[in-house]
């Protein structure tokens, strides 16, 4: 069914009202999306509010359905080992979600957090958080966890999203790790999202520019530098008719190509190097880490 612009605005705002309602000074009303999409021009905002609709009613995962992933998670964990030898390695030092996760799991039970001391190779030690994307965070939390524990130890790893790229990449890498010191390593994710760059795949589920965002002159323009830095990479999708999370794919050409025009413009804005539109960066080798 195809809405009105505030029709799509005030659905938006009910879904997103309670989003980090703990944490937000102001509140994520109609009034707020409204001015988030007046920063696009008019001709664009229809498209933008449709699809964002689509993508958040679809992929936005609200409180109930993150508690049902912690009670699935408690359900297969205590299925395998008494609550009582069971160890939430606590151990993230950035981010705040993990510990609203451990706070959540708390309540219902008798479980046991640490953040150091993991010596007893008859526990079962557990490492929760909320997804992983470009691998980072796991990469500093798990290398750091598998140097605690100790030759023997059993961990399991959960997610309840996860980009391929970084998740295929990051829980081979660190699963041999882990063998080398005589760890039993176990990941699960609840929902993968497809965004391996590396492949040509018929569908990617991330929002990816097609090629045909070269008859932009400012998107080529930044394109045309971006080349002379040797960082460019895979810059647009190789499926001309990938939908990614829009609702087709003539949808998701008309809003990756708008997303990237006022992405450029930012990135200009801002002039930082970690703020990478339109592809910089490097692809991931096993043997270079």
């Amino acid at each position: 069914m195809i809405l009105n612009d505030q029709s799509y605005i005030e659905g938006i705002a009910t879904i997103i009202q309670n989003y980090r309602r703990t944490e937000l000074t102001k509140p994520l009303d109609a009034a707020y999306v409204e001015r988030w999409v007046e920063q696009f021009a008019p001709d664009e905002r229809s498209i933008v509010l449709a699809e964002t609709f689509h993508v958040l009613t679809r992929h936005y995962f609200k409180e109930e359905r993150i508690h049902n992933f912690l009670e699935q998670v408690l359900e297969r964990i205590t299925a395998e080992q008494p609550a009582d030898d069971v160890v939430f390695a606590s151990i993230q030092e950035k981010g705040h979600s993990q510990k609203l996760i451990y706070e959540y799991i708390a309540s219902k039970g008798n479980f046991t957090f640490q953040s150091k001391e993991f010596t007893d190779t008859s526990k079962l030690y557990v490492y929760i958080d909320d997804g992983l994307y470009s691998g980072g965070r796991a990469k500093e939390d798990l290398r750091k966890l598998i140097g605690l524990l100790p030759q023997g130890a059993h961990l399991q790893v959960y997610y309840l999203i996860a980009y391929s790229n970084g998740f295929d990449y990051w829980s081979n890498i660190l699963s041999q790790e882990a063998a080398e010191k005589g760890i039993c390593l176990e990941f699960f994710c609840d929902k993968k999202y497809i965004n391996d760059r590396t492949k040509k795949l018929e569908k990617y589920e991330f929002l990816w520019p097609n090629v045909s965002c070269h008859g932009n002159e400012q998107i080529a323009e930044y394109e045309r530098k971006l080349k002379e830095t040797g960082k460019l990479f895979c810059p647009y999708c190789f499926n001309k008719d990938n939908p990614g999370v829009s609702s087709s794919a003539a949808a998701n050409k008309q809003l990756t190509a708008i997303f990237l025009k006022y992405g450029i413009r930012i990135a200009k804005q801002l002039n930082r190097n970690s703020f990478l539109p339109l592809g910089l960066g490097y692809v991931y080798h096993f043997k270079s880490v």
